[in-house]
């Protein structure tokens, strides 16, 4: 199915069966829908404005709890970039052999 022997007719051919299909449904045709109404009414039941502040505040306390965890993951992941950074720059003895890596010619 891939690669010569007619792949790409295969691909058309699949395409025109998929738009003639397409074309038979009608989603604002009563008779053609999606999907059958199976009859569910869903409801939602009322909201309080106590209930309203309590959603709130479990949100702010929410975003306060993933600032501080990003704040501290990212402190922790600053210190230690800041470590391997002064090893490497500091306590490494670079030597011409490593600087010859980066020359070309």
């Amino acid at each position: 199915m891939f690669g010569g022997s007619g792949a790409a007719f295969h691909v058309f051919d699949d395409l025109k069966r998929t738009m003639k299909r397409r074309a038979k449904r009608n989603a604002f045709d009563p008779k053609k829908r999606y999907y059958k109404d199976d009859g569910i009414q869903q409801s939602f039941p009322e909201i309080t404005s106590q209930m309203r502040q309590k959603i709130r505040m479990q949100m702010l306390q929410q975003r306060k709890e993933y600032r501080r965890k990003l704040l501290i993951r990212l402190s922790i992941f600053s210190v230690i970039f800041g470590i391997i950074a002064y090893y490497l720059l500091f306590v490494v003895e670079i030597t011409d052999a490593f600087w010859r890596l980066f020359t070309f010619g």
